[in-house]
C-alpha cells in the first residue's frame, strides 16, 4: 500500500459525565492507539486524528506504556524490511465552554438518557472541525437511542459511505447490566477494542466472516459475542500479513497497552467455537 492510500480517520472521544472520563478515558485511548499498532503492522494504513469532548482532561497513555509496541512494531520491521513511526498519542482537546449545554440539547435522543447519533456525529464533525470528507468514529459514554424494535445498540454506522460511526460505552459496562466483575474495566476495554477494529476493518476494504474469534465476526451486536472477539482471521485474504495477530483480554492494568499478539486465545463460548 502506497502512502497515497492511508485511510485518515478522526476519532473523537465524548464524556457527558466527569465521572465516567476519569473512569474510561485512558482506557479507550490505548484500546485505540493498539488497533492502531495492529493496522499499521508492517506499513502504515490508517493515520488516526485523535479529539477529546470533555470537561476533565484525561491524561493519555505515558511514553513507558509504547514501550512494547515499539519493540513489536521494530521486531516486525526486521523481518519485512519496512520501517514504520510510532503511533500519534496526541489527543485534540475540544472545550465546549459555554456551549456545552447547546451540544447536549442539539444532540437529544428520544429518550432523555440517550443521544441522536445522527446529530451528535453532525455536532462532533462541526465542533472538533473534521472535514465532512473524512471518515469519523465517535465513542460516547451515553446510551444511543435504539431503531424501532431494539432495546439497545453498542454502535451504527452511518452516512452514503458507512464512515460515520457511533459507538456507546454504556452497554459494553457489565455494571450497566447488574453484573458484578472482577475487571470490568478490562471487560469494557476488550468490547470497545473490538468494536473499534471491525469499523477500521471495514474502511480497509474487510468484509464480515463468519469466525467468532475474529474482529469482523458477523454477529457481533451482543456485549458478550464482543468478548471473544481477539484477532484478525487467517480467512482476510485482503491483509494477509495480520491474520491471526489481535489482543488478549487484559488480565492486568486495563490502561495498559498491550503488545500486539499472534493468535490470542478466545475466552468464554468461542473458545470452544
Amino acid at each position: 500500500m502506497s502512502e497515497a492510500a492511508v485511510l485518515p480517520i478522526s476519532v473523537a472521544l465524548v464524556f457527558r459525565e466527569p465521572s465516567q472520563a476519569q473512569r474510561l478515558g485512558r482506557v479507550l485511548q490505548a484500546a485505540i492507539g493498539e488497533i492502531e499498532t495492529l493496522y499499521n503492522l508492517g506499513q502504515q494504513r490508517i493515520l488516526l486524528t485523535r479529539h477529546l469532548i470533555s470537561d476533565v482532561p484525561i491524561r493519555g497513555p505515558g511514553e513507558s506504556d509504547w514501550l512494547l509496541v515499539r519493540f513489536m512494531k521494530r521486531t516486525w520491521s526486521s523481518f519485512t524490511g519496512e520501517a514504520t513511526e510510532p503511533p500519534g498519542i496526541m489527543w485534540n482537546a475540544v472545550p465546549l465552554g459555554d456551549q456545552k449545554l447547546k451540544f447536549w440539547e442539539a444532540s437529544q435522543g428520544k429518550f432523555v438518557d440517550t443521544v441522536n447519533p445522527e446529530k451528535l456525529l453532525e455536532f462532533v464533525r462541526s465542533t472538533a472541525g473534521v472535514s465532512d470528507q473524512q471518515a469519523l468514529l465517535v465513542v460516547v459514554d451515553q446510551r444511543i437511542t435504539p431503531p424501532e424494535g431494539f432495546v439497545y445498540i453498542i454502535g451504527k454506522s452511518y452516512g452514503p459511505r458507512d464512515d460515520q460511526a457511533i459507538i456507546s460505552t454504556v452497554p459494553m459496562d457489565p455494571e450497566y447490566w447488574d453484573i458484578k466483575e472482577a475487571n470490568p474495566l478490562a471487560l469494557i476495554k476488550q468490547r470497545f477494542r473490538a468494536t473499534c477494529a471491525a469499523f477500521i476493518g471495514e474502511r480497509l476494504g474487510l468484509k464480515q466472516c463468519p469466525e467468532p474469534a475474529c474482529y469482523m465476526y458477523r454477529l457481533a451486536g451482543d456485549p458478550e459475542v464482543l468478548d471473544g472477539m481477539v484477532r484478525l482471521g487467517a480467512e482476510h485474504r485482503e491483509l494477509p500479513e495480520l491474520a491471526e495477530k489481535g489482543f488478549s483480554v487484559p488480565s492486568g492494568d486495563p490502561a495498559a497497552v498491550q503488545p500486539v499478539e499472534v493468535n490470542p486465545q478466545p475466552k468464554g463460548w468461542q473458545a470452544l467455537a
